[in-house]
């Protein structure tokens, strides 16, 4: 094992770390039913202690198979963990399923540390590969082409709605990579997951909980586990390991509505939302809260959407104002009014431009790509001239080229970049235009600057607007996956979506380290 690791090390020309050994030792253990149900953690050398600090480990025992969750914090080099157990304990047949964004970053780190060219069963290649007739081999793929198909099969005895040749395959070891992604079991991926077949299966990811408890559940039945108190989870921090990089400082700005109708309409949506009518001292709001009423009889839920958009840019609403000019609830001046501004995107530009002659590159998440080309332009009206963006309209060589750049500001959609990418040798400053649902997403974004490799301190710029006088919305001690507003008292006083959706963020937070540790 030792010698193993040493020869893995030399050829790859990284550096030894024994965080990361012990890490391997762990995984070995495991893949091999050393951990027997012990507890987690290799012992010996730092980090071994707090390896498996929630991981009771029960390898090959009754509460499953072998494998369990790879759930360091990110920025810890899992990749490099997965790779060595892989030469550590050799098996004939191992899987890796990951996003597409990770593909290549796998393909080449396999072969720069083993020499050995992993099979790509991706896209049109898929198509000359014969998975069932392959000997010694890695196989790396997307999550979608694990998914069943969505129409049902019919055949012989024992067929299953769209099953392909990876499902048929009896693999050695399977590695679900950013593995999050298989939470939901109500999908056909998380459907196609279950049907692939391997006695070690791996859930890596350094934020395995999104939602809930659910979330955990789900994923230890992907990995074979029944008996949810005996899953194995290696799961460290860089502080627990010893790793020193440069700070992290958080900045939460505080944002005030500039524009008079901008607030009215935001007032009347998130009043409906809370469960009154509309702000005080509002001049049509009572006909803007009628007309409200009566397009979402059916339910709120839809206007969770609207009024986030407007905490971060009144533009994305456009058709659903033109409704209301048609139905003359508005005039055509204020709904021309309402779409020309924007508090939110003003306060972010104002910031950015306030650091530009810094010499720190800088990242912009978003949600929205309305949002991303009105950010974009407006920065290089300003004189920033290298602003890029990347979200889903960029090509795989596009955004193989943007990544590779360096660039002042790099402006991301936020589903599109937060996990994966390794930013630190260009950027140190992140500024989240508004607050995601889902904290685990914003944690996997920061790490694209925050992890090994950081030379600066890590400025991050939240954003949130405030100062809307409307019965505040309130947040459940149990979040459930849909956000929903409850009735409880819990977090009074949030009066905006962006501070309801933190308070979320916060609730989905303690929900998550509650289950691991």
């Amino acid at each position: 094992m030792n010698s193993s690791y040493n020869k893995y090390i030399a050829h790859s020309g990284l550096d030894f770390k024994q965080y990361q050994y012990d890490g391997v030792v762990w995984c070995v253990d495991n893949e091999k039913g050393g951990l027997g149900g012990s507890g987690g953690g290799s012992g010996g050398g730092s980090g071994g202690g707090s390896g498996g600090g929630s991981g009771g480990g029960s390898g090959g025992g009754s509460g499953g198979g072998s494998g369990g969750f790879i759930a360091d914090e990110m920025g810890l080099g899992k990749t490099i963990t997965m790779i060595g157990t892989f030469l550590c304990n050799l098996v004939k047949r191992t899987l890796i399923v990951l996003p597409p964004v990770l593909i290549d970053q796998w393909y080449k780190q396999i072969y720069k540390t083993t020499g050995h060219k992993a099979v790509l069963y991706y896209g049109q290649k898929k198509k000359k590969i014969d998975l069932l007739g392959l000997g010694f081999c890695i196989v790396i793929t997307s999550y979608a082409h694990i998914a069943l198909n969505k129409k049902k099969k019919k055949g012989g005895e024992g067929d299953v709605e769209g099953l392909n040749d990876i499902h048929r395959v009896q693999w050695d070891r399977i590695v679900f990579d950013e593995g999050h992604h298989l939470r939901n079991r109500n999908t056909y991926l998380y459907k196609g997951a279950l049907q692939l077949k391997s006695p070690i299966k791996w859930i890596v990811s350094g934020t395995p909980i999104q939602n809930g408890k659910a979330d955990f559940y789900n994923l230890c039945r992907i990995i074979g586990y029944s008996d949810f108190k005996k899953v194995p989870i290696l799961k460290r921090t860089k502080k627990e390991v010893g790793i020193l990089i440069p700070d992290m400082t958080a900045n939460l700005e505080s944002v005030s509505w500039k524009n008079e109708n901008e607030m009215k309409l935001s007032s009347c949506i998130h009043g409906i939302i809370g469960g009154g009518g509309s702000g005080s001292g509002v001049g049509s709001s009572t006909n803007i809260t009628y007309w409200l009423h009566n397009r979402f009889s059916s339910g709120v839920l839809p206007l969770y959407l609207r009024a986030r958009q407007m905490c971060i840019y009144p533009k994305l609403v456009k058709g659903f104002l033109g409704e209301m000019v048609r139905d003359k609830i508005i005039t055509r001046e204020e709904y021309a009014d309402i779409v020309k501004y924007s508090s939110k995107l003003d306060a972010v530009i104002e910031a950015v431009l306030k650091n530009k002659d810094n010499g720190n590159g800088k990242i912009i998440f978003c949600s929205f790509r309305s949002e991303i080309d009105d950010i974009a332009a407006r920065l290089r009206d300003n004189g920033i001239e290298r602003v890029v963006t990347f979200d889903g309209r960029n090509g795989a060589g596009a955004r193989k080229t943007i990544l590779c750049e360096r660039n002042d500001v790099l402006i991301l959609q936020i589903q599109t970049g937060c996990e994966g990418l390794n930013l630190q040798e260009h950027y140190s400053e992140i500024y989240f235009v508004s607050p995601f649902w889902n904290p685990a997403v914003e944690d996997q974004a920061v790490a694209r600057c925050h992890r090994i490799g950081q030379k600066k301190e890590v400025m991050v710029y939240r954003f949130e607007m405030g100062g809307l006088e409307v019965e505040g919305l309130s947040v459940s001690n149990e979040v459930s996956d849909s956000n929903e507003v409850s009735d409880s008292n819990e977090a009074e006083g949030l009066n905006s979506m962006d501070n309801y959706i933190m308070c979320v963020q916060e609730r989905k937070r303690i929900i998550a380290r509650e289950i691991i540790s």
